[in-house]
């Protein structure tokens, strides 16, 4: 990933006649387990929202980069899987109703399991021993 994001924004910079600092990618790639169901409706809710929260839009389908667009606008683009937890009037409302899944964003940034406390338990004992956030203890 470090790589392809590094070349698209060389490649990019120079297209657009950009030189000089800047990104186009904000913060590194980022890949944490994600429980199906429920935990995978609440992250997919909480990556369509984005727009809504940072004020851009007054609805979500409002963002024209957000696959919540393309599926309520009927987009001429690459067709995307269909949504299997609400029917989309349902999703809408689901998407554009207030919130408070701050947790989510808080396990993306540290890189922890998104899912119920039992199966969070079981994917994260093999692969990272739970530990405080912080400097090891001396």
């Amino acid at each position: 990933m470090h790589w392809l994001t590094s070349t698209h924004t060389r490649r990019w910079t120079t297209t657009h006649d950009r030189p000089g600092p800047g990104h186009i990618y904000q913060g590194r790639f980022r890949s944490v387990p994600v429980q199906t169901g429920i935990s995978l409706s609440r992250l997919l809710r909480y990556v369509e929202r984005n727009a809504l929260e940072g004020d851009l839009v007054k609805r979500a389908e409002e963002w024209p980069w957000c696959s919540a667009h393309q599926r309520m606008a009927a987009v001429d683009a690459p067709a995307l899987l269909p949504q299997p937890f609400l029917p989309e009037p349902l999703w809408r409302e689901h998407l554009n109703a207030p919130t408070r899944d701050a947790d989510i964003g808080t396990a993306i940034r540290r890189n922890l399991p998104i899912g119920d406390e039992a199966w969070v338990k079981m994917v994260r004992e093999p692969t990272q021993p739970a530990r405080r956030p912080g400097r090891p203890p001396v």
